[in-house]
């Protein structure tokens, strides 16, 4: 079989291309011994394997995704090289070209995105280009299948190459890439041809979304209106009709069982244990998708370049770079697809050091928590608790970045460069690809790690530490584990066994922590007599704002964990950074209750 390599700038269009060769036929790895994801396909009815590499600017990396492109390059093992390059900036795309054709492989020119240059009046000699380059020149527009057949053919019909390792490339001269770039123009005057035109939509959009005021009100404006329809009444509307329908499969199956006589412990399992538990996550799958899809469209459109440009500066001064907003953005939502968008980011280290900021950002299943607690001790401030907990947790996590800068995450954030690419039309196969490819993760998650740990809390909550069956919450293993843990937390204010059966079962869900605490004191979450409870419960305000502090900061839930752990490619890693978020939250929650305590405002 032969195989192919993909290699081009970043937003070139690579990835669609990639996608629009190989179809259905891929799959996803990662290279061996980095973090750095692979994708590896086949085109269809070719026996041709296509790898889509990191982008790459040239030969000469700064990040690691840049020294795995290298590194495959002069290695070998391959047939030839699918060079893609943007039809409406051929100049900059063309000194990677001239550095892959000094390697003496077999190299195919695909110049990419020629609807977009026709419309901005650029025109292309590709005979001409070929013949000054010496290789085959493909026009062509993956996102609507524009030269794709052409593409296919020219790469079926090239004869097999001698695939041993490549000379490794000297570092050039200023002089040399001086040289190369004067020859570059060369043959760009050349060949592309460009009409006398008013300036384009691009241009005109980007006075304003790039401005050091406007741009920061429209990119303000643009993400309100983003989790707007996440996290209200779209996002909520079908997450609510997804969890009514987990409620009636769940009540059908335990009618279904009790018909049929099915012992009340085994039917315990099936409702408690798994349609219970694994369906307090699936109901989340909606409102993330729907989050995925709006970032897809941002992306998709070229907008999304425009945040990273904006937020760098501000996110530079805590250690990180431009390419960290997005993943802490979505932190706010839900942690999981924060994690899984920290794994397009360049740079182990900044990947590594945006994902332990992550919890510290208040993702929505915390706020029902906020809300019953703050309603319950600080009714006349409630509001002024919740903007609170928000701002401390960014304030925190500024602190803890100069930390973790300074300690496991030494090293200068990755420069931020990036084209801007032109404003588009989004491709819809390519947002509903993403889309897919995420639902299908989620799912995988929910049907794996998500149901052991249902299952695990289901068995402690209804077995002793004998194994013996129980209806008795305090003799249960849970019930033990509880009790034990609760003096842990003597110190911050908030050591009952009720409040630790809670926070550990939030490890599962944060939702969990106030249906946990309803079940525990036999009450409807939201009602009066439940807030009385908790007040019963917390021996005052110092005790609530520790107990707050503690839920804000501890570990994430278990799905966020295992994202973590696949976008760090280290499982130890994961857990020893959820651990370590505990000890902070503890330490937090020690000092707001020593504090409180000492002033006596509380």
């Amino acid at each position: 079989m032969a195989t192919y390599v993909l290699v081009g700038n970043q937003n070139c269009g690579k990835t669609t291309l990639f996608n629009a060769l190989t179809g259905a036929n891929q799959h996803t790895g990662n290279w061996p011994g980095v973090t750095v994801e692979r994708k590896e396909g086949s085109i269809s009815g070719a026996a041709i394997q296509v790898t889509d590499l990191p982008g790459t600017y040239s030969l000469h990396p700064y990040s690691e995704e840049e020294r795995v492109t290298r590194d495959v390059l002069l290695q070998g093992g391959y047939d030839g090289v699918i060079n893609v390059v943007d039809a409406a900036c051929m100049g900059r795309g063309l000194y990677l070209t001239m550095q892959l054709l000094a390697l003496g492989k077999p190299v195919i020119l695909a110049v990419n995105m020629m609807d977009e240059a026709r419309r901005q009046g650029i025109h292309l000699d590709v005979q001409e280009l070929a013949q000054r380059l010496h290789v085959p020149v493909v026009p062509l527009s993956a996102r609507t299948r524009e030269g794709m057949d052409m593409l296919i053919g020219e790469i079926t019909h090239r004869p097999a190459a001698n695939s041993a390792a490549a000379a490794a490339p000297s570092i050039p001269t200023a002089d040399e890439i001086d040289r190369c770039y004067r020859h570059i123009d060369q043959i760009v005057s050349a060949c592309v041809h460009r009409e006398v035109s008013l300036p384009s939509w691009t241009e005109r959009i980007d006075k304003l979304a790039t401005h050091g005021i406007a741009g920061y009100l429209l990119l303000a404006l643009i993400l309100l209106a983003m989790l707007w329809l996440t996290f209200g009444p779209v996002g909520s509307g079908l997450a609510d009709l997804l969890a009514h329908g987990i409620d009636q499969i769940t009540a059908h199956a335990v009618s279904s069982m009790k018909a049929h006589r099915v012992s009340p412990r085994l039917a315990a399992f099936v409702a408690d244990g798994i349609l219970t538990g694994v369906g307090s996550v699936v109901t989340f799958m909606p409102t993330v998708l729907l989050l995925l899809f709006l970032m897809s469209l941002l992306e998709d459109s070229g907008y999304m370049a425009r945040a990273a440009f904006l937020m760098d500066r501000p996110l530079r001064r805590i250690g990180l770079s431009g390419h960290a907003f997005i993943p802490l953005l979505m932190g706010f939502g839900c942690t999981v697809p924060a994690a899984m968008a920290v794994k397009s980011m360049p740079g182990v280290r900044d990947r590594w050091l945006t994902t332990l900021l992550l919890p510290f950002m208040s993702c929505s299943a915390k706020l029902p928590v906020y809300a019953m607690l703050s309603q319950a001790f600080f009714t006349d401030a409630a509001w002024l608790t919740l903007t609170s907990l928000y701002i401390g947790g960014i304030g925190l996590s500024a602190a803890a970045a100069g930390v973790y800068a300074q300690t496991v995450c030494r090293g200068d954030a990755a420069p931020l460069l990036m084209e801007l690419p032109i404003y588009r039309l989004p491709a819809w196969r390519s947002v509903l690809r993403t889309m897919w490819e995420k639902a299908a993760d989620f799912i995988r998650r929910a049907l794996t790690i998500i149901l052991l740990a249902s299952v695990a809390v289901w068995y402690m909550r209804s077995h002793t530490c004998m194994l013996a069956w129980t209806d008795m919450p305090a003799e249960s293993m849970l019930g033990v584990l509880s009790g034990a843990l609760a003096h842990l937390l003597v110190p911050l204010g908030f050591g009952r066994a009720e409040i630790a059966s809670a926070l550990l079962t939030g490890v599962l869900a944060k939702e969990s922590i106030i249906s946990t605490l309803a079940v525990l004191l036999g009450c409807d979450a939201g009602s009066e007599t439940f807030l009385q409870a908790l007040q019963g419960l917390l021996p005052g305000r110092a005790a609530a704002l520790s107990l707050l502090t503690f839920a804000m900061l501890y570990t994430p839930c278990v799905a966020a964990v295992a994202s973590m752990a696949r976008t760090l490619n280290n499982r130890a890693k994961a857990i020893g950074a959820a651990l370590g978020q505990t000890g902070i939250a503890w330490g937090c929650a020690w000092l707001v209750y020593k504090l409180c305590t000492l002033v006596e405002i509380c």
